[in-house]
C-alpha cells in the first residue's frame, strides 16, 4: 500500500496553497446556514463562515473563517497576548474536510436539505504544524484536499493560511467517512 505523503512532500509548509483553483473549480458562496445543512456543528463550534470553492476533480475545498475578537477563547488563551488555539484551527480544517466529503459523496458541489449523516469514528492526526499564530480578528483561508480514499477512510492535507502565512499544516485521516456509516441525501 502506498504511504500517505507527509507535510513536506505535499508542500503544506510553504506559502503555496495545497491546491489552487483551476478550470474544474466551482466558485460557490455557502454561508453558515448552508454549512449547517452539511455538518451537524452549531455555534459556537461551527468554525467555518463560508465555503468559497469546491473542486471535485482536484478533490479540494476552500473555506473562510474570521476569528471574532469577542470570542471568549481569546480572554483565557494567553491573556495579554491572545492567540487562537491550535486545536481550533485543526477543528476548522476537519470541518472543511467533512464538507468536502459531503460534496465528494454527492458528486457535485450542491447542498441537499439534510446534513451528512455524520458518525465520526476516528480522527488520526498524522502530522501537524502551527508555524504562525492566528490573532483576534484575523481572516484566514482553510484549504483541504483529499490525498487518498481507501478502506473506509479518507486521508487529507489541510492548511490554514492568513494571506500567505501558513498558520497550520495538517495531514490527517478521518474514518467516519465509510459509506456504510455515512449517507448523503439526494440533491
Amino acid at each position: 500500500m502506498k504511504a500517505v505523503p507527509d507535510i513536506e512532500a505535499i508542500g503544506a509548509h510553504s506559502s503555496n496553497p495545497i491546491w489552487q483553483s483551476a478550470a474544474t473549480t466551482f466558485p460557490v458562496t455557502y454561508g453558515r446556514a448552508v454549512i449547517e445543512r452539511i455538518l451537524p456543528h452549531r455555534h459556537p463550534m461551527l468554525l467555518l463562515d463560508t465555503i468559497t470553492h469546491v473542486d471535485l476533480q482536484q478533490s479540494g475545498l476552500k473555506a473562510q473563517r474570521r476569528t471574532d475578537p469577542q470570542d471568549p477563547v481569546f480572554h483565557g488563551h494567553l491573556p495579554g497576548r491572545p492567540i487562537y488555539p491550535a486545536v481550533l484551527l485543526l477543528e476548522s480544517v476537519v470541518q472543511a474536510a467533512g464538507c468536502l466529503v459531503y460534496f465528494h459523496h454527492a458528486g457535485a458541489p450542491v447542498v441537499g436539505a439534510r446534513p451528512l449523516d455524520w458518525a465520526e469514528e476516528r480522527l488520526v492526526v498524522r502530522q501537524a504544524s502551527f508555524p504562525s499564530a492566528v490573532y483576534p480578528g484575523d481572516a484566514v483561508n482553510v484549504l483541504v484536499r483529499i490525498l487518498a480514499d481507501r478502506e473506509g477512510a479518507y486521508f487529507f492535507a489541510g492548511q490554514v493560511l492568513r494571506n500567505e502565512d501558513v498558520c497550520a499544516a495538517i495531514v490527517f485521516e478521518l474514518g467516519a467517512c465509510d459509506p456504510k456509516y455515512t449517507t448523503v441525501p439526494d440533491v
